[in-house]
């Protein structure tokens, strides 16, 4: 058996649950063809296992049927002893794997199994314990992938779902048994279908609707072209046909920026519309005017929207900045608009995030939550940004994500700003007010089902959100440059110089620094991922025991793992590194080329290539492509499809979350993932961390990235020569790098060494020992996953926490004197607005006088803005400055700060 055949072998065993012996039968039998293979282990009865497995022990059947009748105290096994059953398997009892499991047990009423149909259907399954039946949810699962199958199971399912005495299932019923079999992955138009019943049905289905609807979702074309009015359909179909036609002529499907920007939308205007709908809702007021409103969309998700009547429109916050006291510990710099820090106080304990909003969260949600969106409108805006990074210290295993509407960005400094791109993972701060949105003749907002707010809300936005405002959303105008200028390029001192240069500061006191922790922020929930996609190939132990399937393209030698988490609805993408021959032709092909967007949405039913009406098309990698293309946009076979292995791990289950991975090629790929993931998945969270990684794009890709992923946790262990390959300029790296070392994890871009100078001994995600005798080898390299296991928390750079700008760098105690003169001159009442940038702290980047358009420069990160040096980005007149010059006890050098 050569090794294409062991590893089909093994693939199939994964999906059916056979053992060695039945999967080669049938694979030899099949030709080696996968599906081929699948169905004749299926036809030939093969699943049933009871001639090929083990012996059956009919007592323990019996047993088992005792136990869980017990539970009702009635011949059969009724709700609670379906609910001990479930819970015994570790399943929910809303899961279809349990209507397949139904199904295989001969129920003929929905929550009641008799005796002989759960003892035939056990002995059928070959499972006479829960251990063996637990075993076996996976191949049950797969069945919902299997088409002949998936017809018997969804028509089971019309009788199953019947009331005692009745020919037909209600609506509530058949709708709720709609969601668990055609979820959007399988059919895209289900939620159209639903309301579509509520409003024009409100009936009871028959069984010929309920059977004609699957031949009509398999027969049809996701837009309808191909469907035949004169056809025998029932008149229902023929009624939704007509009406999805109305809706598609009206308008088309949006591109996934804009349909975030619609969901937030929707929550900010039309709460009650969702909390009518069956969305658990609470509000919480605070201080005079504010009121904060929770929203619980799924599981362990999270949305705050704030509303403040009292807070000014903006105009005079530049005047009156105030330290942000939850980023005390982070960035004790940060300034917010002093209207906003106090309207905020109520909310949180001083520095401390407890307080009232964390005991309300913990109070409204079962668990804490995985993912926490803020949201606002107008100066409230302003209160859902200091909730992102409120957020995201309380919550170290949660994405924080914001979306603010006509929020005047005023008021914020660049440590306010650094603090904010470094801790929200995704951010849209739109320029704009939400617009009206446009509903049908007759249809009220007021009584609108939020389906067709969100579509007519995605209509309204949709003009607005363009090539202008995007990068306004995504680029902070106020952003510091990386490092100060005389570090950027550091010529030919040692890492450790410059890494001790950029900090962090030893001197700084401990209220000023984040609390050491077993789950710090950024690192608790990036290390499953960066473990999984270093040691998860070697070892499967790595992966926690859950469902997961290896995919592979022999041509151009692509690896990765899907790992599926039911509990938390979550897709785990991991991307291998580079080890084969084939592997380094990828990394040397630098080629950069076009079409991965339209490639990624093409893949996506119904939709139009409608982000390159965002942003120019951006251009990849064209190795890194290939490899991703192989799995994901054109792979070659099912068992080589990313996609169609996470439908069959997930039962057809859309992903709440996505976390995509990868160390050294693995890493580019990863990147990749999370534009693909964003595109596909449009409502998930995207989580992209790597290590170890090369750069996969262009400008404009980076900015893509940002606008559908955000920030990206990028690993860079001290001189690792990857970080910086492609070494050429038209390659751009999204944000953001943690530079480590052997004991600290710096939030800090790794300046730019010259390429010759870097190392390949630093490239290595796990320990690693040179097997050259000494003095060439023989010494032990700890990688990137053992460092940051010992991560107890983030390192700030010493040159940024404590200088009002991005200038060469200042030592502590001189900021602190600095900072003390701002202070006295604020005491002394407003000063006048600066007359340089009247009054918005940025003016336009050099850069634009001699940019040719190709979308600006390291200063202003391609927003053509850049911070006022007449007022340093505050917006008022600075009438004195005070200059300082302090001796920098770690080197010879001097560090100048204003």
């Amino acid at each position: 058996m050569n090794r294409q055949q062991k590893e089909r072998l093994a693939q199939f065993q994964g999906i059916t649950g056979a053992d060695a012996g039945v999967a080669s039968r049938c694979l030899e039998a099949a030709g080696w063809s996968m599906e081929a293979a699948i169905d004749v282990y299926y036809s030939n009865g093969m699943h049933l296992r009871g001639a090929y497995g083990p012996r059956i022990d009919k007592n323990a059947i019996q047993r088992l049927y005792k136990k869980y009748s017990a539970a009702d105290g009635e011949e059969n096994i009724g709700v609670e002893g379906i609910s001990l059953l479930c819970s015994d398997l570790g399943v929910e009892p809303d899961d279809a794997v349990v209507l397949v499991l139904s199904w295989h047990l001969g129920a003929e009423a929905m929550c009641e199994y008799t005796r002989q149909g759960f003892e035939e259907g056990m002995v059928k399954l070959g499972c006479d314990s829960i251990d063996k039946l637990r075993a076996k949810l996976p191949t049950l699962r797969a069945e919902l992938q299997d088409p002949p199958k998936f017809r018997e199971i969804y028509q089971f399912a019309y009788v199953f779902s019947r009331e005692k005495g009745q020919k037909i299932v209600q609506l509530d019923v058949a709708l709720a048994m709609w969601d668990l079999l055609l979820p959007p992955s399988r059919w895209q138009h289900i939620e159209a279908w639903k309301e579509f019943l509520h409003t024009h049905h409100k009936r009871a289905v028959s069984r010929d609707t309920w059977n004609q609807l699957l031949d009509f979702i398999q027969a049809t074309k996701p837009d309808f072209s191909n469907y035949d009015d004169s056809s025998a359909w029932p008149y229902l179909l023929d009624e939704f046909v007509e009406e999805m036609r109305k809706q598609q002529q009206q308008q088309q499907q949006p591109d996934p920026i804009t349909q975030r920007a619609a969901a937030a939308a929707l929550f900010l205007r039309n709460g009650p519309a969702l909390t009518a709908a069956g969305m658990e809702s609470q509000t919480v007021n605070f201080g005079d005017s504010g009121e904060v409103t929770m929203y619980e969309p799924a599981s362990r998700e999270l949305v705050l929207v704030f509303k403040d009547s009292g807070l000014s429109d903006g105009a005079g916050w530049a005047t009156g900045p105030k330290r942000v006291p939850t980023l005390e510990v982070f960035v004790y710099t940060s300034e917010a608009p002093a209207e906003l820090v106090d309207a905020w106080a109520p909310l949180s304990n001083g520095s401390s995030t407890a307080g009232l909003l964390a005991d309300a969260v913990a109070g409204f949600a079962s668990e804490d939550p995985l993912t926490v969106t803020c949201l606002g409108e107008g100066p409230a805006g302003g209160l859902a940004m200091l909730c992102g990074v409120w957020a995201a210290i309380e919550y170290p295993m949660a994405n924080a994500d914001v979306a603010t509407f006509a929020t005047p960005y005023q008021g914020f400094n660049p440590q306010f700003a650094w603090s904010f791109e470094q801790l929200v993972v995704l951010h849209h701060l739109w320029p704009f007010n939400i617009p009206a949105p446009v509903l049908p003749a007759g249809v009220d907002a007021a009584t609108a089902l939020p389906r067709t707010l969100l579509t007519a809300t995605a209509a309204a936005l949709k003009p607005l959100i363009n090539k202008e405002t995007l990068p306004v959303a995504v680029v902070l105008p106020n952003l510091p440059e990386f490092a100060p200028k005389d570090l950027q390029e550091p010529g030919k001192r040692t890492f450790e110089e410059i890494y001790s240069a950029l900090g962090p500061d030893p001197n700084l006191p401990p209220e000023y620094q984040m609390p050491e922790s077993d789950c710090p922020i950024m690192f608790c929930k990036t290390r499953f991922l960066l473990r999984g996609s270093c040691l998860g190939f070697r070892d499967a132990a790595e992966l926690k025991g859950l469902p997961s399937v290896t995919l592979k393209d022999n041509k151009t030698n692509a690896d990765a793992i899907a790992v599926w988490d039911n509990a938390t609805d979550t897709a785990y993408l991991l991307w291998k590194y580079t080890e084969e021959s084939r592997d380094w032709l990828t990394d040397a092909a630098g080629i950069q080329i076009e079409g991965f967007i339209e490639e990624s949405e093409d893949r996506v039913e119904g939709r139009e290539d409608t982000l390159l009406t965002l942003v120019d098309d951006p251009e990849t990698h064209q190795g890194f492509t290939n490899q991703f293309r192989s799995l994901v946009l054109s792979p070659k076979s099912v068992e080589s499809d990313m996609y169609a292995q996470l439908m069959i791990l997930s039962g057809g289950k859309a992903p709440r979350r996505v976390a995509c991975s990868g160390f050294s090629l693995g890493a580019a790929l990863s990147e990749l993932c999370g534009v693909w993931s964003a595109i596909t998945w449009p409502s998930a969270d995207v989580t992209v961390a790597n290590q170890g990684g090369p750069i996969p794009g262009s400008k404009d890709f980076k900015l893509l990235f940002e606008a559908l992923v955000g920030r990206a946790y990028k690993y860079a262990y001290r001189m690792d020569i990857v970080n910086s390959a492609p070494p050429l300029a038209w390659y751009k790296r999204v944000p953001a790098t943690i530079w480590i070392n052997d004991t600290q994890a710096l939030l800090q871009d790794r300046p730019f060494f010259d390429f010759l100078d870097l190392s390949w001994d630093d490239h290595t995600c796990d320990t690693w020992t040179n097997p050259k005798p000494p003095p060439e080898g023989g010494y032990t390299i700890t990688g990137y996953v053992p460092r940051l296991y010992n991560v107890t928390r983030p390192s700030i750079p010493a040159w940024f926490g404590v200088q009002a700008l991005a200038w060469s760098g200042v030592a502590w105690m001189g900021a602190r004197l600095l900072m003390q003169q701002q202070q006295s001159q604020a005491d002394e009442g407003p000063r006048p607005e600066c007359e340089s940038c009247g009054g918005s702290g940025t003016v336009e980047c050099w850069c634009s006088r001699w940019s040719d358009g190709d979308g600006g420069c390291s200063t202003c990160r391609g927003s053509g803005r850049m911070v006022c040096s007449s007022c340093r980005g505050g917006g008022t007149a600075v009438p004195i400055e005070a200059r300082i010059v302090i001796r920098n006890e770690r080197s010879d050098n001097f560090r100048q700060g204003r």
